[in-house]
C-alpha cells in the first residue's frame, strides 16, 4: 500500500445527512475559520448558512457557483458583523460536499470498512470526516436507517462500497447527511450510528438530535 498524504477529494458519493446543535460562537473579527455550510437564498441574495444558523454573506460572488441547498466546506475570515447573527465574510475557498437522502437499509449495498477520523452532529446534519483506500474505481458512501427502538432511537448505518477497487492510497474527505425528515417538533430524537471501520471494527456513535429553529 502507498500513501500520498491527505487529499480532500470526494469520490463518487451516494450520501445522506444528519445533524446537531452548536452553541453561539464568539468569532473574533479577522479570525481564520473552516466550517461546513449550506447554500441559501434570501431576497435574491445567496449566502452561506452555518449549522448554528449564523448567516455568512460573501464579499464576492463565490456562493453563486453553487445551487441552493448544496453543502460546502468553507474557508473564510469574518470582515464585519452586520446583524445579530449575520456577518460579512471574505471567502478564501469553498469545496463541494456531496449529499443525498437517508434511505432504508439495503442488503445490496456493500459494507466495506473505512477509516473514521471524526463524526459530529450539527444543526440538521450528521457529518463525517472519513477515509478509504482508493486505486482506480469509483467508491460509494451511503447512510441508511432501519429501526426505531421503544425509546424512539433512530438506528443509522454508514456503509462504504469500494466496488471491487484494489489497494492504492488513502483518500480523506467529508460527507454530510440531512436529518430534517426525522425531526420531531419540540422533541429530541436519539441517534445510534453504526460504522464498519478499518482499524477498530464495528463502532457505534450516539447523538441526540433536536432540529434548530430557522428564522
Amino acid at each position: 500500500m502507498r500513501t500520498r498524504g491527505i487529499l480532500f477529494v470526494v469520490i463518487g458519493f451516494f450520501a445522506v445527512l444528519v445533524s446537531c446543535k452548536k452553541e453561539d460562537v464568539d468569532y473574533g473579527l479577522g479570525d481564520f475559520r473552516l466550517d461546513l455550510a449550506t447554500i441559501e437564498d434570501s431576497s435574491n441574495i445567496r449566502f452561506f448558512r452555518l449549522d448554528n444558523l449564523d448567516k455568512l454573506f460573501p464579499m464576492t460572488s463565490i456562493a453563486s457557483k453553487y445551487t441552493t441547498g448544496s453543502r460546502v466546506l468553507l474557508n473564510y475570515n469574518i470582515e464585519e458583523k452586520i446583524g445579530a447573527r449575520s456577518f460579512s465574510v471574505n471567502t478564501n475557498s469553498a469545496s463541494s460536499i456531496n449529499t443525498a437522502a437517508i434511505k432504508p437499509l439495503s442488503s445490496n449495498f456493500s459494507d466495506d470498512p473505512l477509516y473514521i477520523e471524526s463524526v459530529w452532529q450539527s444543526g440538521d446534519w450528521l457529518n463525517f470526516r472519513l477515509g478509504f483506500e482508493y486505486n482506480s474505481k469509483q467508491h460509494g458512501i451511503a447512510l441508511f436507517y432501519y429501526t426505531k427502538a421503544a425509546n424512539d432511537t433512530l438506528y443509522l448505518e454508514l456503509r462504504h462500497s469500494k466496488n471491487g477497487d484494489t489497494e492504492g492510497y488513502i483518500i480523506n474527505t467529508y460527507a454530510s447527511f440531512n436529518l430534517i425528515s426525522f425531526s420531531k417538533t419540540g422533541r429530541s430524537v436519539p441517534l445510534k450510528v453504526k460504522v464498519n471501520t478499518s482499524d477498530k471494527g464495528i463502532k457505534y456513535y450516539k447523538f441526540v438530535y433536536l432540529s434548530p429553529t430557522q428564522d
